[in-house]
């Protein structure tokens, strides 16, 4: 749970810069839309998820799912930082790339 605790932390602290961020980054690319977009498809894909494995949660093996959801976690996180190594001609790349990590990152903290 610590894990999750920080996670949120670190998350509620990027909603604050990302915006900056992505100005920054890609002057030309993003506008506020985009922003949202990228940070609302954890909660959508957190609630698709949960719904999802309160059906199936008796037939796995929740010490198993726990230590899966939170391997896939911190991947998914370390790979959104590394995001920050990509060139300012790319932000659609980035947004693709940004989205599909937030589904795995949300799916994973319902999973926890």
């Amino acid at each position: 749970m610590g894990a999750v605790a920080i996670s949120n932390i670190l998350y509620t602290n990027l909603h604050s810069f990302f915006p900056l961020y992505m100005n920054r980054m890609f002057p030309n690319g993003y506008s506020s839309m985009h922003f949202g977009i990228i940070l609302a498809i954890f909660e959508v894909s957190n609630m698709i998820v949960s719904l999802i494995l309160g059906k199936y949660i008796g037939k796995v093996k929740r010490k198993d799912l726990i230590i899966t959801s939170y391997f896939a976690l911190f991947i998914g996180t370390l790979l959104f930082t590394l995001l920050s190594y990509l060139d300012q001609d790319q932000y659609l790349l980035f947004f693709i790339i940004s989205m599909f990590l937030r589904v795995i990152q949300g799916a994973a903290s319902a999973s926890i």
